[in-house]
């Protein structure tokens, strides 16, 4: 279903993350994957990815630093050329939300 497509993902922190699954549910599916964590995030999510039977390219980059992000547009236009499709699912490590 999705041969041929190149896709970005953001926030893989665990094995349980919305991510993770996504990542592994697009290969599964034909799409080729890149993984974008925050620098200091990087071991944990190739660690999440290295479970997966193929391989995922994981890409530092701290989404509030704008010349991270021109360095990743860069890079995906490099690769690919093109960019099929993205999820953002950036969290943040804060905790829970208070209710107060």
């Amino acid at each position: 279903m999705l041969h041929g497509k190149r896709l970005l993902v953001s926030g893989v922190a665990t094995r349980d993350s919305i991510a993770a699954a996504v990542v592994e549910r697009s290969l599964r599916a034909g799409a080729e994957v890149v993984v974008a964590a925050y620098p200091k995030d990087v071991p944990a999510a190739q660690e999440v990815l290295s479970a997966l039977l193929e391989p995922t390219e994981v890409v530092a980059v701290d989404a509030t630093s704008e010349s991270d992000l021109t360095a990743l547009e860069d890079d995906l236009r490099h690769r690919w050329g093109r960019l099929d499709g993205a999820l953002h699912a950036i969290a943040s490590h804060r905790g829970p939300l208070s209710t107060a």
